[in-house]
């Protein structure tokens, strides 16, 4: 299978899955951790965008689009950079992928003027949770992917 296919069809497959557990824990928890809400919500409280319908489609589209951009990374370093695609690697990804998405979503929270009113701490340690699921969604997706 083309690389580019097993790259996009992975970070498909893990941000999928990586939402399907948000939206959960926002339900079990009784908080806004869903990613592409948030993100809309950053746009629509900000004076980039402010019409609706695009604001809906540009959370989820900058959603998939950072999970495409984690994917590549992924498979640079399982093809190129001698980790091996397991498991294992995958979650230890997720997890520094997570600790590099607590940072960068607090310096958004940080420097925009207006951010959602959110349990920030709670969202944060979602996000560890998340990525590390991401990542192990991303392996599982490389291997089926890439054995055919």
């Amino acid at each position: 299978m083309n690389f580019i296919l097993i790259i996009l069809l992975s970070a498909f497959i893990a941000t999928t899955l990586m939402t399907i557990v948000s939206y959960c824990m926002s339900y079990m928890f009784g908080n806004q951790f869903k990613e592409p809400v948030l993100l809309n919500t950053l746009l629509r409280n900000s004076t980039w965008i402010s019409e609706d319908s695009v604001n809906s489609a540009a959370g989820w589209l900058m959603h998939y689009a950072v999970g495409i951009g984690f994917v590549v990374i992924y498979y640079l370093l399982w093809n190129f950079g001698g980790l091996s695609p397991t498991y294992f690697n995958g979650g230890l990804l997720g997890l520094i992928s997570g600790v590099f998405g607590v940072s960068v979503w607090w310096i958004i929270f940080k420097i925009h003027r207006n951010p959602p009113s959110i349990n920030r701490s709670g969202f944060f340690l979602h996000l560890i949770i998340v990525h590390i699921i991401f990542g192990v969604g991303a392996t599982a997706g490389y291997l089926l992917l890439s054995s055919n």
